[in-house]
């Protein structure tokens, strides 16, 4: 495949609205259990960078370059949807990035990894042991403690108290 594996840098966060998040996952949707298995990668996703995912279960609807990068999962020569988005992207100059199947451990704190370029070592370090931080999609606040919460086809990555306050308030 012609995409790049590369340690994504952290974007300043984002209201809670489809339009603005920062990555599109693309990868095989034909059957339902493919959509549900991208649908899942997708929250793994944002849980592992801390930023919003948007899972492409189409390829209608989506302008890519209107996020940060394109995330591609398996061979875009086999999916169809992933496949026109890959080319739009490439088209676009909008950068795409391979998520690796096999999941590489983070040296410093084990949480999974998908994404990542080993150093020097051989090791993976997640976004939070490199030094960046989390910012609550809502308030913008600082916090160790995302919570994934999928909304209109996108993951978005909350704090604890203002996934709570969404649920108390009814918004979610």
């Amino acid at each position: 495949m012609f995409a790049q594996t590369a340690t994504l840098a952290q974007v300043p966060p984002v209201a809670l609205m489809p339009t603005e998040t920062k990555f599109l996952l693309v990868g095989p949707v034909d059957t339902a259990a493919e959509r549900d298995d991208l649908t899942a990668l997708g929250f793994d996703l944002a849980e592992e960078l801390l930023m919003p995912v948007t899972v492409a279960t189409s390829m209608h609807g989506h302008d890519v370059t209107e996020f940060e990068a394109v995330l591609i999962y398996g061979d875009v020569t086999k999916a169809v949807t992933a496949a026109v988005i890959w080319a739009e992207a490439l088209e676009a100059g909008v950068p795409t990035y391979d998520v690796d199947d096999r999941l590489n451990l983070c040296a410093v704190c084990n949480r999974n990894q998908h994404l990542g370029t080993p150093d020097e070592d051989g090791d993976v370090v997640c976004v939070l042991c490199e030094g960046g931080g989390f910012d609550c999609a809502w308030c913008g606040e600082d916090d160790d403690r995302p919570e994934p919460y999928y909304e209109a086809g996108t993951w978005f990555v909350f704090c604890p108290p203002c996934l709570e306050g969404h649920r108390v308030a009814g918004k979610i």
